[in-house]
């Protein structure tokens, strides 16, 4: 619905809702974007609501996407990684900045909140936390962004080397009842 230019309204496009659009005035894209950062760590899909935000698809937007995530703080990132959806942790995270692509087919990869070495034990005992309750770990490795950078898996593979007898079987234990419930639905 809402679009940065009016050549974003096209008068025949092919997808009829290209024929609408509401422009947003340069004096609110800052108060836009907070209120679509909000939605998105929320989201379920974050790929899914950034394909459908027709904003993501203007290098504009994109540059002013990029200084509003640059400008939030050590403590806004760290309260992001533990309160943000499985989803959106997984894909908005990186761990430097070429690991934002401006060129690449997936929208959600032009995008991206990078992290510092000092959050990154947080990021994975989040992240780990949250793959011990998934019905489908092989998707929640794939889909990992920072999982991408070698730096990140072996931070990982080292805190899955000290993890105690005692959090392994609660992580078996965890596993097995995401395995239960996920046989039943």
């Amino acid at each position: 619905m809402f679009v940065i230019t009016e050549d974003a309204i096209k008068e025949n496009a092919e997808n009829r809702y290209e024929c609408f659009g509401i422009v947003i005035p340069d004096d609110l894209l800052f108060e836009y974007i907070r209120i679509l950062f909000d939605g998105l760590t929320k989201a379920d899909s974050l790929k899914n609501t950034i394909d459908d935000t027709r904003c993501f698809m203007n290098s504009t937007f994109r540059v002013a996407f990029k200084t509003f995530t640059t400008q939030l703080t050590r403590g806004k990132i760290g309260n992001l990684i533990q309160t943000g959806s499985t989803d959106f942790a997984n894909r908005i995270f990186v761990l430097t900045e070429d690991d934002i692509q401006d060129k690449t087919e997936n929208r959600y990869e032009r995008v991206g909140i990078v992290i510092t070495d000092n959050l990154l034990g947080q990021y994975i005992h989040r992240w780990f936390d949250d793959l011990t309750k998934s019905y489908r770990v092989e998707d929640a490795v794939d889909e990992n962004r920072l999982l991408m950078n070698t730096t990140c898996r072996i931070a990982l593979r080292t805190y899955m080397r000290q993890l105690t007898k005692e959090k392994s079987v609660q992580s078996f234990r965890l596993q097995q009842v995401s395995f239960s419930t996920q046989c039943l639905s």
